[in-house]
């Protein structure tokens, strides 16, 4: 599983929203505000001080797949930097909140005079090359059970996920899962039920309950041949 902390690993990056020098701005919005949407293209970047923003990838059908769930401390708006790349991504705040927002024509002159911020920035851009690279291969060669458990483990560590006495409980849809993965709404249902036999999870309206220590153990006893031929190389 992923380790790296982007809350944590952002805090030079952080310091460039706080910096009275740079021409920020406060922008606060409503539950369901769409902070932006695909046209006209993003053209800032975003430090999240209170509230939660889901990224949404637009598809050619008009449905959206779920990119990433993010909450304080957290910033986005990473693909305006490119500024020539057309990609069709959203921005949605599904509780009020509050952001700090910079130009991209501002952020950049910013970061070269932050040194730490760019390292930082760069160590993002790794992480994410890296998170892409096994999310295609769990796309290959996961069944969909298993590339639920791990958009379950996922999602955690997000603003989406808060702990319980017995686990941790997971406010999410299933037809958001089922975009994230990759597949059909009752196809996420019908694993929810096979994980819910096995005693992995409990569901509610919109909710998932779990232990993430025995979610770990099922991916472990349900290593896949490819996953198997990449720990002996």
């Amino acid at each position: 599983m992923n380790t790296y902390d982007r809350k944590k690993e952002t805090e030079a990056i952080r310091q460039i929203f706080e910096n009275p020098a740079n021409p920020v701005q406060r922008i606060v919005l409503p539950q369901g505000g769409q902070i932006y949407g695909s046209d006209p293209p993003n053209k800032y970047v975003h430090y999240i001080l209170q509230g939660q923003v889901h990224l949404h990838y637009l598809l050619e059908n008009q449905r959206r797949r779920l990119l990433t769930i993010l909450g304080p401390s957290e910033w986005f708006g990473i693909i305006a930097l490119a500024q020539t790349v057309p990609i069709a991504e959203e921005a949605v705040a599904v509780e009020p909140t509050v952001l700090l927002r910079l130009s991209v024509d501002q952020f950049l002159p910013a970061l070269q005079a932050a040194p730490a911020a760019a390292v930082q920035l760069c160590q993002l851009l790794a992480w994410l090359s890296a998170h892409f690279i096994q999310e295609i291969t769990s796309l290959i060669f996961d069944d969909i059970p298993r590339r639920l458990v791990k958009a379950i483990l996922r999602f955690a560590a997000s603003p989406a996920a808060q702990p319980t006495p017995n686990g941790i409980r997971l406010n999410i849809t299933h037809e958001q899962l089922a975009l994230f993965i990759g597949t059909a709404r009752e196809t996420v249902s019908l694993a929810l039920t096979q994980l819910r036999h096995q005693h992995l999870v409990r569901t509610g309206r919109n909710k998932i309950y779990f232990d993430p220590v025995a979610l770990k153990g099922y991916l472990q006893k349900s290593v896949t041949p490819e996953e198997s031929r990449m720990q002996l190389s």
